[in-house]
């Protein structure tokens, strides 16, 4: 039947369902799974995995690791569990360190399966050139690559609380720093996998659409402890 009809890409629409597109092999995506195109969406079909889910039980504060985890799966054959990058991170499994992971756990994290991941990060006076933009991350799906992003997870649930038919965030209470993996886009969406989300609304966080003005309202906003927005890293 594939030789009959061809290469497909799948896109995921806003309710949830898989349609899927012909291309050809020219599109293919040289890293992991193959990006789905059409009018409304690119999507990457990167695997969801909950920060909160089996394997994922030691750590609170694992939404990096969990994110790292993400791109091993889609773009290896490697399928570690969210507990075992967060040691391949060297995240401490007790303690203030495991509530936070920074730039070079999860580069190092990454690494370990062979996954070279690059920090952006607006620290310096090349403002435009290091921060991590809307642009850059919609050039990087374009590439099929995920990215993985640092946000302010209080602006983002400001912002998409009071908006009829957006996923508001499971965790009502949390508004500080939140990793998550950039996995698609539309016109006026930002598609993510969100690992803060779990039990019966893990399905939620699943390549979940956020307004683009929601989202970069969070990317760029500061959040607690941390000198600047618009920061996260990509694959190389």
């Amino acid at each position: 039947m594939t030789e009959e009809l061809g290469l497909f890409k799948a896109c995921r629409l806003t309710d949830r369902t898989l349609a899927f597109y012909p291309v050809s092999p020219d599109d293919l995506s040289p890293i992991g799974s193959q990006p789905g195109t059409s009018p409304l969406s690119t999507t990457l079909l990167v695997p969801f995995l909950s920060q909160w889910g089996d394997g994922a039980d030691v750590r609170k504060g694992d939404c990096g690791p969990a994110s790292v985890a993400g791109i091993v799966h889609y773009a290896t054959n490697h399928r570690p569990m969210v507990d075992q990058v967060a040691v391949s991170c060297g995240q401490p499994s007790a303690g203030e360190g495991s509530q936070y992971t920074g730039h070079a756990q999860l580069r190092q994290g990454a690494a370990r399966y062979g996954i070279a991941l690059e920090t952006r990060s607006p620290y310096t006076e090349e403002y435009d050139r290091l921060r991590l933009s809307i642009e850059l991350l919609k050039q990087q799906i374009d590439r099929g690559k995920p990215s993985i992003t640092l946000v302010h997870y209080g602006v983002l649930r400001n912002k998409t609380n009071d908006r009829a038919g957006i996923i508001a965030n499971q965790d009502q209470t949390y508004g500080r720093g939140h990793w998550f993996l950039v996995v698609g886009y539309t016109d006026n969406m930002i598609i993510v996998n969100d690992p803060d989300f779990w039990d019966e609304r893990a399905s939620d966080g699943d390549h979940r659409h956020i307004p683009l003005d929601a989202f970069e309202a969070a990317l760029a906003t500061k959040a607690p402890g941390c000198s600047v927005g618009y920061q996260g890293l990509i694959v190389k």
